[in-house]
């Protein structure tokens, strides 16, 4: 799953226990890992590890609650995120594309609905992948004539914004241009827009833009 139940305990009940859930890596701000179990619609918190894969005593935190060998999460009022099918795009926990997103919606620790989104239609460009093929394509596409002369190394920083079903790019933004002279800007366009394909890239089943 792609979401922190437990983070939802400590938010509503007491300050998150740094003392007792030392950061196990940069790579794990929480601190822990999480064992979770869905069972008849129910969520249950069976096991948590820290440092070194040592095991947490669960009563050290659930203080308030009953305990036998897991712990019934009746506090998530949230949604979990589960990606199911190949993962299609992960470049960091804001940006995750799975074949399919199922978001569980819980009430007191219940499921009360389930979501299932496609993003099948999601497809990846070699030029993207590739950054070697994408600087031979930019620099090879260049029209110098159409550019003034310069005296200076000049920087065009572009964003593409989107693009079609088709894989065509649709909309670049310029983000600086060091020279200030317009032409150096719409070059930057033209050569972008003429990149043969751009990935387009489906999230919760629609068309995402980053």
């Amino acid at each position: 799953i792609y979401t922190n139940p437990l983070e939802g305990y400590f938010n509503k009940n007491k300050p998150r226990p740094d003392h007792l859930l030392p950061p196990i890596s940069t790579a794990c701000w929480r601190g822990y890992i999480a064992y979770w179990e869905l069972k008849n619609d129910s969520l249950f918190l069976k096991e948590l590890r820290g440092k070194e894969n040592n095991k947490i005593d669960l009563d050290l935190i659930f203080t308030d609650k009953n305990k036998n060998s897991k712990i019934f999460a009746s506090w998530y009022n949230e949604h979990i995120l589960e990606a199911s099918g190949k993962i299609l795009l992960y470049t960091d926990v804001s940006l995750l594309i799975p074949e399919y997103e199922k978001f569980h919606y819980f009430e007191n620790g219940i499921i009360k609905n389930t979501i299932i989104y496609d993003n099948t239609k999601t497809k990846l460009s070699k030029y993207s992948q590739n950054t070697e093929l994408l600087l031979s394509f930019i620099k090879n596409e260049i029209d110098y004539s159409k550019l003034p002369e310069i005296t200076e190394k000049v920087k065009v920083l572009v964003r593409i914004a989107s693009a079609d079903d088709s894989q065509k790019i649709t909309k670049v933004e310029v983000l600086r241009n060091t020279s200030g002279n317009e032409k150096f800007s719409m070059e930057a366009i033209r050569v972008i827009k003429a990149i043969p394909e751009w990935d387009v890239l489906y999230k919760e089943g629609k068309l995402y833009t980053q």
